[in-house]
């Protein structure tokens, strides 16, 4: 397992990327990941859910090797998009503040993570991209919670552009709430003011909050069937097998 799950006063730290180079989305991480909220979601006594990463990125999206892998066997990948949607909806709803702790690149599905969570402390180096266009995906799953949070433009801009945000930029955006490089520091100031709180106001405030906007069950249904469909065409599947094989990007390829 590449996450490890710890209590301490109040808090549930869940710490990502153990033992790995970069901290992808497999369809393990997902499960395990799930499993972690499924403890949290039970101990009363927690109030606010930490996430963070060991590795040097905090996520780097879809797993291309194992999509790669499971394409070459026939296998079906489309479970993948509903047990992301199924993350980043547990994530808005959950009755526990989430903060996501920030000290390396965020990318692709990544993004939804980071969006999904209630509050956001990012170390200034820290870089935000949507890629997926450049493999002719759509960030489809990452939409409702991203615009959401930073708005139709930005994440618009993101989208079609494939631009790498500073944290600074981001900040602008909201999709960060605090820069610095000493995020234990703010993490402290969070638990102070969220130990003030019943969990079942947590959890209220968050679903109204949500409910409020237009990110629904209708706008993840289709976010997931779009994700679906783009993963199952031959141009998306040879695209990344090409990427994973020979190390090229789809616009290197020889035509």
């Amino acid at each position: 397992m590449s996450i490890r799950l710890t209590f301490s006063d109040g808090v549930a730290q869940i710490e990502m990327g153990l033992d790995v180079q970069r901290n992808t989305m497999t369809r393990s991480f997902l499960s395990d990941l799930a499993g972690c909220l499924d403890k949290v979601s039970c101990r009363p006594e927690i109030k606010l859910i930490v996430l963070r990463s060991s590795a040097p990125d905090f996520c780097s999206g879809m797993d291309f090797e194992e999509f790669t892998k499971e394409a070459a066997r026939g296998g079906d990948f489309t479970g993948f998009p509903e047990d992301y949607m199924a993350l980043l909806t547990r994530l808005s709803t959950l009755d526990k503040v989430v903060v996501s702790i920030l000290d390396g690149p965020v990318i692709a599905g990544g993004v939804g993570i980071v969006a999904a969570s209630d509050m956001v402390i990012a170390k200034q180096h820290v870089t935000f991209s949507l890629p997926e266009t450049l493999w002719g995906l759509i960030p489809s799953n990452v939409m409702p919670v991203l615009i959401r949070r930073v708005g139709f433009q930005p994440a618009l801009r993101m989208t079609l552009l494939g631009i790498s945000l500073s944290a600074a930029d981001a900040l602008k955006v909201n999709l960060v709430d605090v820069i610095s490089e000493f995020p234990e520091k703010e993490l402290r100031l969070l638990v102070k003011r969220i130990s003030r709180l019943h969990l079942d106001t947590i959890g209220e405030t968050k679903r109204y909050l949500r409910d409020m906007w237009f990110s629904d069950v209708t706008y993840e249904q289709l976010a997931v069937a779009s994700l679906r469909k783009l993963l199952a065409s031959d141009r998306v599947q040879e695209n990344i097998e090409t990427f994973t094989s020979k190390n090229l990007f789809p616009w290197e390829r020889q035509v």
